[in-house]
């Protein structure tokens, strides 16, 4: 076992570590390898869990989860909530403020953090969002587990080079960017817990 003693040990994953230490008022995260060196400081407001080798999806801003944010609440039950759940879907909190990217294991980062959400699509694609609304966290009650969602913006699949493969921002052209990004290179299961259910406002 690696000794995080000075950290707060947070879980471990994939053989990666994720710790933690209050910093000025503020938590803030870092990552062990499999190799029990330290390899993303503890900088970071959040680091998701690591489930690539290499690349590391990591948060800038205030990780926190407003539960009373009166603009994504009524976006969720416009947009998102489904009437006809049997068990109850719900508003569970909306992300306060910030930008995601990827950093590698020497810290660098190969995609900008400057994103309004990111997840991967496969180990070399990604999704990104830029000008949404912020994480609407809600409970599908169907499903009986926490959803990530994002009304609006502009939706891209990019590589890890950052370029744009493909690009949406209306609900019409869903099919086709999935159709057309399923046929560049099939969907990673692995990587399902990551993915931001995309919505668009029914007049857009």
């Amino acid at each position: 076992m690696i000794d995080t003693a000075e950290y707060d040990f947070v879980d471990e994953e994939n053989g990666f570590i994720r710790v933690a230490k209050m910093i000025d008022g503020k938590s803030k995260w870092g990552l062990y390898n499999k190799l029990g060196a330290l390899i993303l400081p503890v900088v970071y407001d959040f680091i998701d869990v690591p489930l690539h080798d290499q690349l590391f999806k990591v948060f800038k801003g205030t990780f926190e989860w407003d539960e009373f944010d009166e603009a994504t609440e009524a976006l969720f039950d416009e947009l998102i909530c489904d009437p006809k759940s049997w068990n109850g879907d719900y508003h569970e909190g909306t992300l306060m403020s910030g930008c995601w990217g990827l950093v590698n294991e020497k810290n660098e980062e190969v995609i900008p953090v400057k994103y309004n959400s990111l997840h991967f699509y496969s180990d070399s694609l990604l999704i990104v969002n830029e000008n949404g609304s912020r994480i609407i966290k809600w409970y599908n009650g169907d499903e009986k587990q926490s959803k990530w969602s994002i009304v609006g913006g502009i939706w891209r699949a990019i590589n890890l080079k950052g370029e744009t493969i493909l690009e949406m921002d209306r609900e019409e052209q869903m099919f086709d960017f999935f159709t057309s990004l399923n046929k560049l290179q099939p969907w990673d299961a692995k990587y399902s817990h990551q993915t931001v259910s995309i919505y668009f406002r029914k007049n857009v």
